[in-house]
């Protein structure tokens, strides 16, 4: 199926009632439930939209007095990712936010994204510390890495050497070796 395919199911779905996608879903997309899956996600971030600039979002009163959202590091097309700070442990965290889901579907989605990316254990892979549901929203909150983001390395260093290109490389199949191995 093409990528034109795709949009233009998804964007029949997107124009019927929140309450249909899953149904619609599962007839558009039998037997591929990662498509399902990602497809209703996209789905609820089209009609919310993730956070792309302004104040940081509540995540509920508790996980506000614990966390302080500072910068909006990245946004894409289901969530945003925050770096906050965590007032309990003192330490930086990256929080991905999603937008306000009201679906049980959407938010087991999230969940089973959090529960998969925490069993991987790679030294090249982003370590998920917990996952919550606050005013709304489901968040997923990971350790914080400093460091600038990779495709600003591309944009100022050329041409690549090869010795980097390699390493590169070799960290992302070692993180994929690893996430295949849970």
């Amino acid at each position: 199926m093409s990528d034109a395919q795709i949009r233009e199911k998804l964007a029949r779905i997107y124009a019927r009632p929140p309450a249909e996608w899953p149904r619609q879903l599962d007839q558009e997309f039998p037997g591929d439930p990662v498509m399902r899956s990602q497809a209703l996600l996209w789905l609820h971030a089209e009609r919310n939209g993730p956070e792309v600039e302004g104040a940081p979002p509540s995540l509920g009163d508790v996980a506000d007095e614990r966390y302080e959202l500072s910068l909006r590091l990245d946004s894409g097309a289901t969530a945003s990712v925050w770096k906050a700070f965590d007032r309990r442990l003192g330490r930086h965290v990256a929080i991905k936010v999603f937008p306000p889901f009201d679906e049980s579907d959407a938010l087991e989605q999230v969940l089973a994204e959090a529960r998969a990316a925490s069993d991987v254990i790679s030294e090249h892979v982003v370590r998920v510390l917990d996952v919550q549901y606050g005013d709304g929203r489901p968040y997923i909150v990971m350790e914080y890495l400093e460091g600038a983001p990779l495709a600003r390395h591309f944009e100022t260093h050329r041409p690549f050497p090869l010795g980097f290109l390699a390493r590169l490389a070799l960290e992302a199949l070692s993180a994929l070796e690893a996430a295949h191995a849970q």
